[in-house]
């Protein structure tokens, strides 16, 4: 009889949790000058948009530009990182930051054009049935692998990651929960370290600044907010090329195992479907916030002028007009 390797599941066929997180780990420890490097970027452009706006004056058009970047370049990283993982473990070498951003935006509107489908189906999805959005979002999660190693597009890639998941959810669910406990523990002992080192510096420079000159207040957020800039920096450069490393070795074993003919017809109506109500819902959202919320807030705003320091208030809707809120009947006896 053949021995069972002891990296792989004898009841799914799936690698185990303990030998995926071992290969990303050693993967990164290899490569971490060049994976930190592609996940940091986005980190590094979001730290110059916040210091732009703490700067204030002309800077602040500056920092909303930079964090436009940021936010673009976040969406191309992912693609980046997965392409970056995929040729390490086949192998290859001498790979540098710039020109794998540069093979990663070529995915940059396909990935775009997926994101949006997902956005939608879990609206549409949670919204309306929470259980099986759930489920849904388990289905499609591997999405971005079919993209970028794949060339899946649109539907098909989330079709793609529901051909693999089908029928072993139960194993994947368990992957991804230890993968996330590995998290949590290092996110854990990081913001200790980050609330150790916060006190301390804070309380340095308020006594530094007592020293100097005791009756001028001293504003420490702007110590906090580079500290945590900084750890967020950290936490970016760690985990997302060591999860992105760990979710790849999934979806390579998910491949490798795929189960045979599994139907997708059904589940691609039920993702238009859920799309369709992703939406309609996204239009009532956009309605709320643009046409209702503005008119609540100012009726608010209103009626906190008119009633300062009143237990009474007049319930949203009723006539709030100067008048009113001056005659007798409106202003409470003690008041007057």
């Amino acid at each position: 009889m053949e021995p069972q390797n002891q990296n792989v599941s004898s009841v799914s066929g799936l690698t185990l949790p303990g030998a995926l997180f071992k290969t990303a780990w050693n993967l990164y420890k290899s490569n971490w000058m060049l994976l930190s490097g592609i996940a940091v970027v986005p980190a590094v452009i979001t730290i110059l948009s916040q210091l732009c706006n703490l700067s204030g004056g002309g800077l602040v058009a500056v920092g909303a530009v930079l964090s436009l970047l940021s936010f673009i370049v976040n969406l191309v990283m992912q693609p980046t990182l997965i392409i970056t993982v995929d040729q390490l473990s086949r192998g290859e070498r001498g790979l540098s930051v710039w020109p794998q951003f540069r093979r990663g935006f070529s995915f940059f509107w396909p990935f775009v054009l997926v994101v949006i489908l997902v956005v939608l189906v879990s609206i549409g999805s949670i919204g309306l049935f929470v259980v099986p959005g759930i489920i849904v979002g388990l289905y499609i999660s591997l999405y971005v692998f079919a993209v970028v190693l794949d060339g899946k597009r649109g539907y098909e890639a989330l079709t793609e990651s529901y051909q693999l998941v089908y029928g072993r959810w139960l194993a994947v669910i368990g992957r991804q929960l230890y993968l996330a406990l590995m998290f949590i523990g290092f996110m854990i002992v990081i913001a200790i370290v980050g609330i150790i080192i916060s006190v301390v510096l804070v309380s340095s420079v308020a006594t530094t600044g007592a020293m100097i000159a005791p009756t001028t207040a001293v504003h420490a957020s702007p110590v906090q907010t580079i500290i945590g800039l900084v750890f967020g920096l950290i936490v970016n450069g760690i985990i997302v090329p060591i999860f992105l490393s760990y979710t790849y070795g999934l979806y390579m074993s998910l491949k490798a195992t795929r189960p045979v003919n599994v139907a997708t017809a059904t589940f691609k109506k039920w993702l238009v479907a859920f799309t369709v109500l992703g939406l309609i819902g996204a239009a009532l959202l956009m309605f709320f916030f643009v046409a209702v919320l503005p008119g609540l807030t100012q009726e608010m705003i209103q009626r906190e002028r008119l009633y300062p320091n009143v237990s009474s208030i007049p319930s949203f809707g009723q006539n709030l007009s100067p008048e009113q809120g001056l005659s007798p009947q409106t202003v409470p006896a003690n008041s007057q």
